[in-house]
């Protein structure tokens, strides 16, 4: 972890928390739909999240914080925007026997919409420390995070296992 204050760390650690407990359930949730993970190991990682992950943590292990909350944020806060998208166009009798009703419920709750502002809140606030250079450097990150979530999300969407 790179936090170099009291601040973050305890926005590292909250963060982490929340995905421990919260996003860990729902993706409980989804695999009961009958995806056997038994059978699952390392070689069935596709080259879409080998490469987006890998992205992650090498922006991680080279980076500061904040590149790192900047790579992580299409995800973090990109899923709220999503979530809470897809449930105020959707009705309530599609939603009751949608495939993806929890995860829509999930990322359209309240305390993932809380916590999707709380994220960019603490993002914000580093606004008047950096220098056009980081802010630069922050730019190039963010782009490859939303290229590579794109391609993760069209990669779940065609259904490809692309090994």
């Amino acid at each position: 972890m790179n936090a170099n204050s009291i601040e973050e760390l305890h926005f590292a650690i909250k963060f982490q928390n929340y995905t421990l407990e919260g996003e860990l359930e729902l993706h409980k949730s989804i695999l009961d739909l009958g995806i056997n993970t038994n059978n699952f190991n390392e070689k069935d990682e596709s080259l879409v999240n080998i490469a987006y992950s890998r992205y992650i943590l090498g922006v991680g292990k080279n980076g500061d914080f904040l590149d790192m909350l900047i790579a992580l944020s299409a995800c973090a806060i990109g899923y709220g925007y999503i979530g809470n998208e897809i449930y105020k166009n959707i009705s309530k009798e599609k939603l009751q026997n949608h495939i993806y009703k929890e995860w829509i419920l999930t990322y359209s709750s309240q305390e993932f919409q809380a916590t999707v502002k709380e994220f960019e809140d603490f993002v914000n606030s580093y606004t008047k420390q950096i220098s056009e250079e980081k802010f630069n450097k922050l730019s190039k990150i963010f782009h490859n995070v939303v290229r590579l979530e794109v391609a993760f999300w069209e990669h779940a969407l065609k259904m490809e296992v692309n090994i």
